[in-house]
């Protein structure tokens, strides 16, 4: 930081970039992507040398990665489908539980990072966590995800942020997009829509009752960046301009 240099983060499972977008929006640099699935998308958006196709827990692969780039600090999104409360009918996941083994691995790289996860990966995710939403930065979609620092970080809650975005939560209905019909006292799914909506559910394989570039802009992305498919994986870009802030802080 002293040096003058933009300070650089390290993002793992890094789908299409909603992390990396929030630090470039910070001043930062992505200085590396790491997917076991090719993202096209990330590579156009913060360019090719940047992203590195291969498994986020490869050891050999991350010490190489923080050695070269420094980062002041490394994001972890671990696959969250298994703890994913968006599931019906009660089938058992199959996907992978990584966050214990990414902690472990972030741990022995001597690096701050910080882990993000689904409300039910809560019993994983040690504590104190950093809870975010979207109402806390005037987004239209609620988002709420888990925070885990670690490494020495610490993240404070705003108080601000949490009352205002609590009174916004109050107005906001998701109305006709809505995936699943609002029940009545007896159970039943209505007939009716309750209001328009004012907010957005990104989740799925498709928009409901929306668009693409609505939803884009419901979570702060900016319009043409992630496919809908990427944008159902990511976290709002803001999320991790918060925590970026508080990183940079902490190293000061």
């Amino acid at each position: 930081l002293r040096s003058g240099c933009a300070p650089c983060v390290g993002d793992l499972f890094c789908c299409e970039g909603g992390q990396s977008d929030g630090v470039r929006r910070m001043g930062g640099v992505p200085a590396f992507g790491v997917d076991i699935v090719h993202r096209e998308r990330y590579a156009i958006r913060f360019g090719a040398e940047t992203f590195h196709l291969g498994d986020a827990l490869d050891r050999e692969l991350l010490r190489g990665l923080i050695r070269r780039h420094r980062p002041i600090l490394v994001v972890a999104s671990p696959p969250c489908q298994g703890s994913s409360t968006a599931t019906f009918g009660n089938a058992p996941s199959t996907a992978p539980h990584l966050i214990s083994q990414v902690r472990d691995l972030l741990t022995e790289m001597g690096v701050l990072f910080v882990i993000e996860n689904v409300r039910g990966a809560l019993s994983e995710l040690r504590e104190p966590l950093l809870v975010l939403r979207g109402g806390q930065f005037g987004l239209r979609t609620d988002r709420p995800r888990l925070f885990e620092p670690g490494g020495g970080l610490t993240l404070e809650h705003d108080p601000e942020l949490e009352r205002t975005g609590a009174d916004l939560r109050l107005h906001c209905c998701l109305g006709r997009r809505a995936r699943y019909p609002r029940l009545d006292p007896f159970g039943r799914p209505m007939r009716w829509e309750c209001c328009p909506g004012n907010i957005y559910t990104v989740v799925g394989s498709a928009p409901s009752r929306s668009t693409l570039e609505e939803n884009a802009e419901a979570m702060g992305f900016d319009v043409g960046h992630p496919s809908y498919a990427g944008l159902a994986e990511a976290i709002p870009p803001v999320y991790t301009s918060f925590i970026f802030g508080q990183a940079v802080q902490h190293v000061l």
